[in-house]
């Protein structure tokens, strides 16, 4: 509630958003200027405040670190519905955990086949920052040439095989894609 109370007197748009008002009915959508104010039931009907939405095109941007004959795959990282980031508080709930326990790979079954890698294998993902281990997931979830995970498992540490390489604009690190190899864990 303090926290809360310290936000509406120093956001203008939180101004009318204090506890108690929360607590009442369905809440309060803001801008909700003051004590006042019934809040915000949508904040933008027909137009933007600006007038019409504005789309900005962008061009595609290959990876910084292409695939090639030593690293042949391009793994993608993501998310997935049952788990949250690095897993630190949604794994600790026994309902997620049982929809989703470990980390998979998620690999194309023509990829797993030349491979010789099968379903439920424990593989090991190398780029050219490191391995980790994690279970094979053989489908056609993923096209062919690209492998997937997820970053919510900390003892398959996935962001850490990534490439350090940063958006010029945004400066985020390229976490989502870099090329690696699989073979089958030792």
């Amino acid at each position: 509630a303090e926290v809360m109370e310290e936000i509406a007197m120093l956001a203008p748009v939180y101004g009318g958003m204090y506890h108690d008002r929360l607590e009442k009915g369905w809440g309060l959508q803001w801008p909700c200027w003051d004590r006042g104010h019934p809040g915000t039931p949508f904040l933008h009907k027909y137009y933007f405040t600006r007038g019409h939405g504005r789309f900005v095109p962008s061009s595609h941007q290959p990876p910084s670190e292409p695939v090639d004959e030593q690293y042949p795959l391009l793994l993608m990282t993501g998310r997935i519905y049952h788990q949250y980031h690095t897993g630190t508080m949604s794994r600790k709930c026994p309902t997620l955990n049982r929809e989703a326990d470990e980390a998979l790979l998620q690999i194309n079954r023509h990829d797993a086949e030349g491979l010789k890698i099968k379903n439920g294998e424990m593989v090991e993902m190398t780029s050219r920052r490191g391995t980790i281990r994690l279970a094979a997931d053989v489908g056609s979830e993923v096209p062919a040439g690209t492998v997937y995970t997820t970053f919510h498992y900390p003892e398959a540490p996935v962001n850490l095989l990534c490439i350090g390489a940063r958006d010029p604009l945004a400066n985020c690190p390229e976490y989502k894609i870099c090329a690696v190899k699989i073979t089958a864990a030792k």
